[in-house]
């Protein structure tokens, strides 16, 4: 208890017993410049449009992370409560184009298909994808498609090409976002808004 309390009180305790012991620090913050990312080995910064999202989006992030890494089973030697009382499932979140799909190469830059027709899955993905599934994990991409809205393909374009990549891979779900930059929307891809809901729905299933 006394250990707690000081882990509260006194700013950077924990960092400082790290350090004497001579063990790694991994910060996961919610902005740079702050006591974590300066004494860290290696500190991973969330960014967060709204400064009012900072702290409960650094704290979920850290969340998922821990999980992974009490959970893995070549690190964790017992059962841990997480496992018992809240990991109903186990996921693996991807991305689309260039992923499952061959993206279109176009003066050099990728693009995704802008037709059926143009949709190809990329080589060694449904083996892949297999394995994964034996080993029970639910399989969810994520994608941004912001075409849409360009108006260099059709909302039903997409879904057409999801219904396909539904059709022919272990899939469990595609997660979608239509919006454009200048929308500055939560659920964007490098944000991780998509992934935190379905993270909830994950728990909640």
């Amino acid at each position: 208890m006394e250990f707690r309390k000081k882990c509260k009180s006194e700013s950077g305790f924990c960092t400082k017993i790290c350090k004497k012991n001579w063990l790694k620090i991994l910060g996961i913050v919610g902005r740079d410049g702050g006591y974590t990312a300066k004494v860290a080995d290696a500190c991973i910064i969330i960014p967060t449009p709204n400064p009012a999202n900072t702290t409960p989006h650094a704290e979920a992030f850290q969340a998922v992370i821990w999980h992974l890494i009490v959970s893995h089973p070549k690190l964790k030697f017992a059962q841990t409560k997480w496992n018992q009382y809240m990991l109903v499932n186990q996921a693996i979140f991807l991305d689309r184009d260039g992923v499952l799909n061959e993206s279109i190469v176009k003066n050099g830059k990728p693009y995704p298909p802008a037709t059926l027709a143009e949709l190809v899955i990329a080589e060694d993905v449904l083996p892949a994808l297999q394995m994964l599934k034996s080993l029970d994990y639910l399989l969810i991409c994520v994608t941004n498609q912001p075409d849409v809205l360009r108006k260099n393909t059709t909302r039903e374009i997409v879904e057409s090409i999801h219904s396909k990549l539904m059709e022919l891979l272990p899939l469990n779900e595609i997660l979608v976002c239509y919006h454009d930059d200048k929308d500055e929307c939560l659920c964007r891809k490098p944000l991780p808004g998509l992934l935190f809901q379905q993270q909830i729905n994950i728990i909640l299933i």
